[in-house]
């Protein structure tokens, strides 16, 4: 799996990176959004993970399908987002994650998420895997 990961926080990042390094998932980093819908307009990813401030998810979300990027969307966001709100907008496969998270949600989601792109059967994956994990364990990672 390839996964493009928008994280502002390096020390964030490079948990997620070793985390991820050790399942087997080839992750690419970005440091922006600017610099992430570059890489993905010209690499395929799998999952598009991105941290970004709630208030701009949707609008994010929005820019990135006019863009052409169509592939499955994670959310890393705070317990105010509304994973609902994809769904009513009709903007593609995306998910949101809260943090903070166990790593293993993460991983869980992750792999729905591509598996649910691969099948291009993305409008169900809130029915299969809860969207929203609390419980916070990046210090082992």
């Amino acid at each position: 799996m390839r996964v493009l990961l928008m994280q502002p926080s390096s020390l964030l990042a490079r948990a997620i990176r070793r985390g991820l390094d050790e399942e087997g998932i080839t992750v690419q980093l970005a440091g922006d959004l600017s610099q992430a819908i570059s890489l993905a307009k010209i690499k395929h990813y799998d999952v598009i993970v991105l941290d970004v401030p709630v208030q701009i998810e949707v609008a994010t979300l929005q820019h990135w399908r006019r863009s052409g990027i169509a592939g499955p969307v994670l959310f890393l966001s705070v317990p105010a987002s509304r994973v609902d709100r994809f769904d009513e907008l009709g903007v593609g496969p995306a998910a949101v994650i809260v943090k903070p998270f166990h790593f293993d949600d993460f991983l869980a989601h992750l792999h729905r998420l591509a598996e649910l792109h691969d099948a291009d059967d993305a409008r169900d994956y809130g029915e299969d895997l809860d969207t929203v994990s609390t419980v916070h364990d990046l210090q082992g990672v």
